[in-house]
């Protein structure tokens, strides 16, 4: 079990950011003390705390607003030398591009979309796909964006390359015959990041002859039609469940993307594994602190499983980087 990251009361955390003279910090032998304010400072507070810092320092952000807090306070307090990670949630790199974060850890959205595609070519070939995969994250910066990022691949993504092999006939986006699946996507969740993925969506099935895809708002919609299959994003309501369930008895094949449907609901699912944020965000801390240094954690809710699976997963992995 890792040790848990301390909670710092304000007054402790300005003494720890403010400490008289260099750490010691060795590359061979890296340190990281990941620490989190007992309350959340505001950009005005955290540039109080940042000024005169001379420690090793990086400001680790949960969401796409902290990260411009900590990005304001970095350059109000004339501290550019503090790096900042982010996992801005919404599938976005645009803290990249303005320059608030200088690594920006996230799951891809082509890769979510594009597992979903294929299991819904497989489900409407009459092959059943694994019943759930988790996609893993992937950290980016300005140097490695072009280049897809820094993956972290999660143990259902190495079974997903299989399948691939052993299905290359099915996920062919040169079919043989001119059979048209038709597909109702339906998106559950109206957030920033289910508009990227519908998106997404929307782009991969282009790529794919065989598949037609149709978005819409009510599924009932879709069982009239009798489309060949659901792509469902997001979480679910008691009128979604029962028109799932409905159209799996039909014989639709319904693929979940994100969504928290029931396993009767739907053949498969793909979902975002949450844990290995936190991972790929020690791969990224580690590349911007090589020599070790002060983690602060800002914007973590204790009552958000999500952030709490991030932050337990990047406490293991950077306690796991320590020195024996």
């Amino acid at each position: 079990m890792s040790r848990r990251p301390p909670i710092l009361a304000p007054c402790s955390l300005l003494l720890a950011l403010t400490a008289c003279g260099e750490p010691a910090t060795n590359p061979a032998n890296p340190r990281y003390e990941l620490q989190t304010p007992a309350t959340e400072p505001d950009a005005a507070t955290l540039t109080v705390q940042l000024r005169g810092n001379k420690a090793p320092l990086l400001l680790f952000a949960h969401d796409d607003a902290t990260i411009v807090t900590a990005a304001a306070s970095r350059r109000d307090s004339a501290q550019a030398q503090i790096k900042i990670v982010g996992t801005p949630g919404n599938g976005s790199l645009a803290r990249l591009d303005d320059d608030s974060a200088d690594a920006v850890v996230t799951v891809s959205i082509d890769a979510l979309a594009t597992a979903s595609i294929e299991f819904c070519l497989l489900a409407v070939s009459g092959i059943t796909p694994p019943p759930q995969v988790a996609i893993g994250a992937r950290w980016f910066t300005r140097a490695n964006r072009a280049a897809g990022g820094q993956a972290l691949p999660s143990p259902g993504e190495f079974a997903l390359a299989t399948m691939r092999q052993q299905h290359a006939e099915v996920l062919t986006q040169t079919p043989k015959t001119d059979v048209v699946f038709r597909v109702g996507l339906v998106i559950a969740t109206r957030d920033e990041r289910s508009a990227r993925l519908a998106t997404a969506l929307a782009s991969k099935s282009r790529e794919y002859p065989q598949l037609h895809l149709r978005l819409g708002n009510d599924p009932a919609e879709f069982l009239a039609e009798n489309v060949n299959a659901l792509l469902v994003a997001g979480a679910s309501t008691p009128g979604l469940v029962a028109a799932c369930e409905e159209a799996m008895n039909r014989g639709i094949k319904v693929v979940g993307v994100g969504s928290d449907l029931p396993a009767k609901a739907m053949v498969a699912s793909l979902t975002i594994d949450e844990d290995s944020l936190g991972r790929a965000a020690a791969e990224a801390i580690a590349a911007m602190l090589p020599a070790g240094g002060t983690v602060l954690e800002l914007g973590y809710r204790s009552g958000d499983p999500a952030r709490v699976a991030c932050r337990n997963s990047l406490a293991a992995a950077l306690a796991a980087r320590q020195p024996k």
